[in-house]
């Protein structure tokens, strides 16, 4: 009989390039987390506690949207708006120095900025 090929065989068969090389002309991308994360993770507080959605709010009124904060705002404005803790996340957010744990069947996943020890070290990914 004859043998029956997976997906991945096709997948060799139709590649054009070796694995993991970026395909030409593609688009950059950066790895975010979403800023209520990174805030409540600085503060050491759940993601919908007051005082997460507190500093939340004012980063979002006095900087603006989510995305200009995460990405393009100083430093030195998230500090004065959210406070030194929550500057410093975004600065390990934006440089990759975070720590993950995937998640799983219905468990969220997890990510550390800080007190990265505390976290397993089964499936937990360096970035």
């Amino acid at each position: 009989k004859e043998l029956t090929r997976g997906v991945l065989g096709r997948v060799h068969a139709l590649a054009d390039r070796a694995d993991g090389a970026e395909p030409p002309g593609r688009t950059a991308f950066k790895r975010i987390v979403p800023l209520q994360e990174v805030v409540a993770e600085a503060l050491d507080k759940g993601k919908t506690s007051k005082a997460a959605a507190q500093v939340y709010g004012r980063l979002i009124a006095e900087i603006g949207p989510e995305f200009d904060v995460l990405i393009d705002a100083a430093t030195s404005d998230i500090s004065a708006v959210g406070g030194p803790r929550v500057a410093e996340a975004v600065e390990l957010m934006r440089g990759g120095r975070l720590a993950i744990r995937p998640g799983y069947d219905g468990v969220f996943g997890e990510v550390k900025f800080f007190d990265q020890a505390k976290m397993p070290q089964q499936g937990r990914l360096l970035l």
